[in-house]
């Protein structure tokens, strides 16, 4: 069975336009688990099957150029 991998990325440094994406992550879980929705796929899988969905958590990301090695490395 393939999975999938949550991974919130804190990060909006370098945003072009309005800061704010950075803050994106635990309200996507929150929007995710909440039990108004359901989990299944416009392709009929059931991602809340167990086992199918992980959760990786957030990244801790540091300031300037190394945030980017930081988000690359989480992603291996």
């Amino acid at each position: 069975m393939k999975t999938i991998r949550l991974i919130g990325i804190p990060y909006d440094e370098h945003s072009s336009y309005q800061r704010g994406s950075a803050w994106a992550p635990p309200l996507i879980r929150e929007a995710l688990y909440n039990p108004s929705s359901n989990l299944w796929s416009e392709s009929g899988l059931d991602v809340g099957t167990a086992g199918f969905l992980t959760d990786a958590g957030d990244i801790a990301i540091p300031d300037g150029p190394a945030a980017f090695k930081q988000i690359e490395s989480a992603m291996l």
